[in-house]
């Protein structure tokens, strides 16, 4: 073989090993970390499969699977709050209703479960404001002790 043919060989030889390498330390790294994925290493490791995959099971006709969206989406911390009006008030299926009203009174910063809860309380049904009020007032039980307390 010719010097040329040598090094060319051995160029793509430690390239292929770089690539497998780079692989297998990738596959063990994500099988290490499994469900302890923070929301930067989810980004890191596949953000777009993630993305569609959320957004396929949030539009799947599936109750089961937008269950799983929602899921997916107290995960990420969504905070937006028209597109959290938006898909509550697109799901039909009560139970998924209860949930994702669970979610969003355990996930959203206490402002931002307040001003949800002056958007949407009008929309839901008799049952679900209960659950709402419920969480609510479980969540911000030693806000309503402290300002009672304050009052006397």
């Amino acid at each position: 073989m010719t010097s040329k043919k040598l090094k060319f060989m051995k160029t793509i030889l430690f390239f292929t090993a770089i690539i497998f390498l780079g692989l297998s330390i990738g596959f063990l790294l994500q099988e290490e970390w499994g469900n302890k994925l923070s929301k930067a290493q989810s980004v890191f490791f596949r953000s777009g499969g993630r993305y569609i995959k959320q957004n396929r099971l949030l539009h799947s006709p599936d109750y089961l699977e937008r269950l799983e969206s929602y899921y997916m989406l107290w995960e990420e911390k969504t905070d937006e709050l028209s597109f959290m009006k938006e898909t509550l008030l697109r799901e039909k299926v009560e139970i998924n209703r209860e949930t994702f009203i669970w979610i969003v009174t355990n996930s959203l910063s206490e402002k931002k479960v307040v001003d949800f809860y002056n958007i949407i309380y009008n929309n839901l049904n008799k049952s679900e404001k209960k659950i709402f009020e419920s969480f609510f007032l479980k969540r911000f039980k030693k806000h309503l002790t402290m300002e009672k307390q304050e009052e006397q």
